[in-house]
């Protein structure tokens, strides 16, 4: 009798999956990549039955009753991050990193190895709004120290679920190289998040969706 093929789709950040910013999350694309056999880094349950898997890799599990299932876990296309105040949508080859920064602020980022970036920060008792010209400020700083051209214009954000966000764009050039920060938050203290997204030019093309993604899916609380 052949086995049951049962295929498991997991949001990582469901069973606790952390990938520090600015690296790449596995794949079951990379399951089968190099001679190394995948680690079994997960554990499934399975009507009482464990065992351990490894991400796009089946593997058989004798049930209690004695039925043999062959299991498939993988990793969905789209997955959701969220926190008590907001939420987005990324697809899964860049996993969100979160930390507690202290003092009520909790910071949420997503980074790529070039360079382009999501940052959200909540805070529990600072106004976000009163945050924007100190992070501009804050995120610019050394470019502007090395000479950098400075641009600055009021930016609007308008979200999926209707809120309204407002602060600064700025955009840094020397040479070739011309970079757009974005710093928005709610003007009126009816969330309490800032955001920050950063992206060079000549990254747009290929890792503009990225933004535009998660501008295009994130509501706040």
């Amino acid at each position: 009798m052949k086995p049951t093929l049962v295929v498991v789709l997991v949001s990582f950040a469901a069973v606790g999956f952390y990938v520090a910013c600015g690296s790449r999350a596995p794949t079951a694309d990379d399951a089968g990549s190099g001679s190394r056999s995948p680690a079994e880094n997960y554990n499934l349950n399975i009507e009482g039955a464990e065992v351990d898997v490894a991400l796009g890799v089946p593997k058989s599990v004798v049930l209690k009753d004695g039925k043999t299932v062959r299991v498939v876990l993988k990793q969905k296309d789209v997955v959701v991050f969220q926190s008590d105040e907001f939420f987005f949508q990324h697809r899964r080859e860049y996993t969100p990193g979160r930390k507690d920064l202290g003092g009520g602020i909790y910071q949420t980022m997503l980074a790529t190895p070039q360079g382009s970036l999501i940052m959200v920060q909540e805070y529990s008792d600072l106004d976000p709004a009163m945050q924007v010209d100190p992070t501009l400020r804050a995120v610019t700083e050394d470019e502007v120290k090395l000479g950098y051209e400075y641009q600055e214009k009021p930016a609007t954000m308008t979200l999926a679920g209707g809120k309204i966000m407002k602060g600064k764009q700025a955009v840094i050039t020397q040479g070739e190289t011309r970079r757009t920060y974005t710093v928005v938050a709610c003007p009126d203290r009816s969330c309490r998040v800032l955001v920050v997204t950063k992206i060079n030019d000549d990254m747009i093309e290929e890792e503009g969706h990225i933004l535009d993604f998660f501008w295009s899916t994130l509501q706040v609380k």
